[in-house]
């Protein structure tokens, strides 16, 4: 990725940039790969191909708070959650308790207190919320409803491989090869805006589909 990068910018036999800053370069540009894809995660099948590499599934028993992030949690390497359900027994008019599981929304936390006390918008087994905070040592996701699920399960998306072709130059990119070259051009741009080529900035935004909004959000 780094010849291919020194490549596009038509420096490859005298990079301006050390093999240090082109891997911090990669990585940013990774990292606005990932903002982009995920906004509109979801909205066809090819957007949520482009961000499967990086979906993990993960189930939980009996418990209605998931700790994230870091070592201890009970999800280390999670950045963001792509759904989940929870298994609660439900009785039919039968009488028989059979486990099902439902999707849990998010709830905004603006919305938490109303919708506690509110009896047609209060979390249930049957409509269950979540939201996510921090217990003062991870991150949560709290899950709130008439009892504790059966279990928890669902997929996130894991933290981002760092690239860093310096050390560990054998080390193989995670994502696709088409995704690889994408974060390439992406890098592109943020080189050309490192040494104030703003002409050549607003070529590659045009090349890569980007906008400062953007660049500005990662």
């Amino acid at each position: 990725m780094q010849d291919l990068l020194w490549q596009r910018i038509d420096q490859s036999g005298s990079p301006a940039f050390t093999p240090i800053e082109t891997d911090r370069l990669l990585n940013w540009a990774s990292d606005v790969y990932y903002i982009v894809n995920r906004s509109i995660f979801n909205k066809d099948q090819k957007n949520t191909v482009n961000l499967t590499y990086l979906m993990r599934p993960f189930i939980l028993l009996n418990t209605n708070k998931v700790t994230v992030v870091g070592a201890g949690a009970d999800i280390p390497d999670y950045r963001d959650l792509a759904i989940m359900t929870a298994t609660f027994p439900f009785t039919d008019c039968n009488q028989v308790v059979t486990n099902k599981p439902v999707n849990v929304v998010p709830m905004p936390m603006s919305a938490t207190d109303r919708n506690m006390v509110d009896p047609f918008n209060k979390p249930t087994n049957q409509f269950p919320f979540y939201k996510q905070a921090h217990d003062g040592a991870f991150r949560t996701i709290e899950i709130s409803s008439t009892t504790v699920p059966v279990s928890v399960q669902g997929y996130y998306f894991k933290t981002l491989q760092v690239i860093d072709a310096t050390n560990n130059p054998t080390a193989v990119f995670e994502g696709q090869d088409y995704i690889a070259r994408q974060i390439v051009d992406i890098a592109k741009v943020l080189m050309k805006g490192d040494v104030d080529d703003y002409a050549a900035v607003k070529n590659a935004m045009q090349e890569t589909g980007l906008t400062m909004g953007t660049l500005w959000q990662a």
